[in-house]
């Protein structure tokens, strides 16, 4: 409850205090684009578009390198093979990232024509570190459409990492909304996590919650298989069928002011088990 003016009496020791947390949210905020295992995790993204495979030799274990693409194998070499691929003219845009823990993940807009002839690729990346080192890695990859029901792009929208403070909060709201509300497709759960004017950056949903809770009708939610955030942002990963076709999906959403305000995602098939290059699994 705010106190009012003509009784409130600021004290140096309380300006110094607001003074203090300022500070220290501002380089929480600073550590976050300045840490070595996001910096290393954009780095080996950027190598795809440079064909530089020293960048995997440097920060990649040269002793466990576990891969869940299902058409990638296992190991260090594995994924320095992709870079060495004839050159094309690859493009990797990094939109977004963060990390949370050991996890750094990072929302990416590719052009990879050995991959996906001339179409832009929505993905989302997450490497796992032992140290300063990478030894995990997952990713959900999306050909993106000329159009999209929302007039929105896959990848337009706020980047920045902010509200540190409520990370942990905001993971468990998000956490509440997809395991009693999403996954169980309950309507009226969902409705009390997203406002009316929700952003949503999904090419086949419209702006909106009532978008979203006709188009849950579509797909069914099977489990929640990880979920890491930092700040406003937390992604989800999450084992889901379309169609008759087992599918993953990867989403990510931004918090504020205790609602889910926007959603970005990719959606991809999973290959049967017997095409695999890895017996990881997709999560």
């Amino acid at each position: 409850m705010a106190i009012p003016s003509v009784l409130a009496k600021p004290t140096l020791c309380g300006n110094a205090d607001n003074a203090q947390q300022q500070q220290q949210q501002q380089q929480q905020q600073q550590n976050q684009y300045n840490d070595v295992r996001i910096e290393r995790s954009l780095a080996l993204l950027k190598s795809i578009e440079t064909h530089d495979t020293t960048v995997g030799d440097k920060y990649i274990s040269p002793t466990k390198y576990i891969q869940h693409n299902p058409v990638v194998g296992d190991g260090r070499d594995q994924f320095k093979d992709i870079i060495v691929r004839p050159p094309g003219d690859n493009e990797v845009e990094l939109v977004r990232y963060f990390r949370d823990g050991d996890h750094v993940v990072i929302h990416t807009n590719y052009r990879l024509p050995n991959f996906f002839a001339n179409s832009r690729v929505a993905a989302f990346d997450i490497f796992r570190f032992e140290g300063d080192l990478v030894v995990e890695h997952w990713d959900n990859l999306q050909v993106v459409p000329n159009t999209t029901a929302s007039g929105h792009t896959m990848f337009d929208g706020p980047t920045k990492v902010t509200d540190l403070d409520k990370t942990e909060e905001n993971k468990r709201l998000v956490r509440d909304y997809l395991e009693t509300g999403f996954i169980k497709k309950d309507k009226a759960v969902i409705s009390k996590f997203i406002p009316a004017n929700y952003t949503q950056h999904n090419p086949l949903i419209a702006d909106g919650r009532d978008a979203i809770l006709s188009a849950i009708d579509q797909f069914t939610p099977k489990k929640l298989r990880a979920l890491y955030g930092s700040g406003n942002f937390v992604i989800s990963l999450i084992e889901n069928e379309m169609g008759g076709k087992e599918v993953a999906s990867f989403d990510l959403y931004r918090v504020e002011n205790g609602v889910i305000v926007e959603h970005w995602d990719t959606v991809a098939e999973i290959p049967a088990a017997s095409e695999w290059k890895n017996k990881n699994g997709k999560f």
